[in-house]
């Protein structure tokens, strides 16, 4: 068995990965959400501030929160009060919105900066409208560059430094070639820019880039960051809580989607040690005997060792 790694764990997850919207008003082929990218009909949903209180209040010792993991946060109009009742809940947890920004002008910039969100982190993957909407399908690039302006011109006249400001540039085969001119536009934008690898979907392989170091192959190597450790293919099950906006609670934040009950109505307990959990965790761990639950491991990225999202570090 892996060292420090059982069925049950009396650790707090470092990170929950919330989606308080299961709705995205993009269509991006290689979508992380398997539902979308095979093209299966959402149904818009968002979670009630109400709800997400409860949450909240259950998941409050997190030390972070990511909201955005499959769908786009800002499709709930109360995201940014989201984002504030829970610093007011935990004034030392740290927040992020993983978001394609598009509609960020339907708020004020007064939400947006007061949210103390601390992180917000643009999938912004071209260089203008014809090469970003290649992949972000439906989306405006001019849109999303004026609204990074927006925050940044808002946060200098204010004369505050967050919430900070970083591009995500998924490298592609159509934009391998664009990487510096991404880079002279985030210094344009006062960004930091990260370039990633994405998920390897088989079948999609036309996406994937043809330098050496960047190309299919690299894709199925995970980055240093998401190496595995502890002698298992992933950590998820020991550090991370995804939550889906009904509340759902899933064991994977990649393409599995294995139920472990609803934090509305349940314990935190009860779920971070339940039989889901302890099923996952024994899946990983190869103590095939202990696997009840079903599960989607054997179709994940990650347990397949194909690799996953990572970052590219300082592509040349």
């Amino acid at each position: 068995m892996a060292s420090g790694l059982g069925l049950t764990s009396d650790q707090y997850p470092r990170l929950v990965q919330i989606d308080v919207s299961n709705f995205c008003n993009l269509k991006c082929p290689l979508c992380s959400n398997r539902d979308r990218r095979n093209q299966v009909p959402v149904k818009k949903g968002n979670m009630s501030l109400a709800d997400f209180k409860v949450v909240a209040g259950k998941l409050k010792s997190a030390p972070r929160f990511i909201f955005g993991a499959k769908n786009e946060p800002l499709m709930n109009r109360d995201i940014f009060s989201m984002t504030r009742h829970l610093s007011d809940l935990n004034p030392k947890v740290e927040t992020e919105l993983l978001t394609n920004l598009t509609v960020a002008g339907k708020f004020k910039m007064e939400e947006i900066v007061g949210s103390r969100v601390q992180r917000i982190s643009v999938g912004l993957d071209g260089i203008d409208q014809r090469m970003y909407a290649k992949y972000r399908v439906g989306g405006d690039f001019n849109a999303v560059v004026e609204n990074i302006r927006a925050i940044q011109g808002f946060k200098a006249r204010q004369g505050l430094e967050l919430p900070s400001l970083e591009i995500l540039f998924i490298v592609f085969r159509h934009n391998e070639h664009a990487l510096d001119e991404a880079r002279a536009l985030a210094r344009r934008l006062g960004c930091k820019i990260t370039f990633l690898r994405t998920n390897f979907y088989e079948g999609l392989e036309d996406w994937f880039p043809r330098r050496p170091g960047l190309d299919a192959g690299a894709a199925r190597v995970p980055a240093e960051e998401s190496a595995p450790r502890e002698g298992v293919p992933c950590l998820d099950p020991w550090q991370k809580m995804n939550v889906y906006h009904d509340g759902l609670i899933c064991t994977c934040s990649s393409e599995a989607r294995i139920p472990a009950g609803n934090i509305l109505k349940s314990s935190f307990e009860e779920i971070w040690n339940g039989k889901a959990y302890q099923s996952t965790r024994a899946m990983i761990l190869g103590r095939l005997e202990s696997v009840t639950e079903p599960n989607d491991c054997e179709t994940c990225p990650v347990y397949r060792g194909q690799g996953t999202i990572g970052t590219i570090v300082d592509p040349a």
